[in-house]
């Protein structure tokens, strides 16, 4: 039995299929592989520079990929990011980290909240790939609505169309991302949303919160569906033209508390 087949036998031991799955295809579509890149790369806006970064690799077969013997790096692709309003442009570099040898980064890049920029990617004889983002503006809340409890915070966050989604975290000296309180919260819309952050003895003393804002690339890209094996009729996340992979921004805020 090969490990496709087992892999294949347990999501179907373990999932919840549908009763339902809707209308399905009558012909059978013959696809030919046409190799690409395949890329991930964001736009970050906050206090520091240089976090922005493009990773890339290469497409795979499917024989490739359960092979276990393909390096699907990209090492040496020419990286532009251009800001649409003012035509300067950043070219991006292999890291020299070992660990990080198909990211690609500017240290000095310092990319503005609400601008567009636009990417391409060049690499020997692969597709060119393009790609733009749209930042969001650096979240806010409404000025004199903070308000730090015992046991609960409290605030008021300003939306702005740009940003697709809010995710706010609360900090304490010795929480980390994967247990301080957090609220995801609905973007693409004006106004404002009232939240309330609670935490118990065990938390510490709230130190600072961090509000990051996503680019509709960003959602649509970690929304999408994923699939161990190419489906035709698997959602398509990409946000990219000449490849595959998404290319998106965030913007995140600092707020420390008093």
């Amino acid at each position: 039995m090969t490990a496709l087949t087992i892999l294949v036998m347990f999501l179907f031991m373990t999932c919840d299929l549908p009763t339902d799955p809707g209308p399905m295809p009558r012909d059978i579509i013959d696809t030919e592989y046409i190799e690409s890149m395949n890329i991930f790369g964001v736009i970050r806006v906050d206090e520091y520079v240089g976090e922005s970064f493009v990773q890339i690799q290469r497409t795979m077969t499917t024989g490739e990929i359960y092979s276990f013997e393909v390096d699907p790096g990209v090492y040496d692709a020419d990286v532009t990011i251009t800001n649409r309003e003012n035509a300067v442009t950043n070219t991006f570099k292999p890291s020299t980290d070992t660990l990080r040898l198909t990211y690609y980064y500017d240290s000095l890049f310092t990319p503005e909240p609400g601008a567009v920029y636009d990417l391409e990617i060049n690499a020997g004889d692969l597709p060119t790939l393009t790609a733009s983002t749209s930042v969001p503006q650096l979240p806010q809340i409404v000025p004199g609505s903070l308000a730090l409890g015992e046991d609960q915070l409290s605030l008021t966050l300003l939306l702005t169309p740009d940003t697709h989604q809010y995710t706010v975290y609360l900090f304490s000296a010795t929480s980390d991302p994967d247990n301080s309180p957090q609220l995801l919260v609905e973007g693409a819309r004006q106004g404002t949303e009232a939240l309330t952050l609670s935490w118990n003895e065990t938390f510490g003393d709230p130190l600072f919160i961090v509000i990051t804002a996503l680019d509709e690339h960003l959602v649509r890209y970690g929304n999408s569906s994923i699939s161990f094996i190419p489906n035709t009729f698997h959602e398509d996340g990409s946000t990219v033209e000449g490849g595959f992979g998404c290319f998106g921004s965030v913007s995140v805020s600092y707020i420390e508390l008093n």
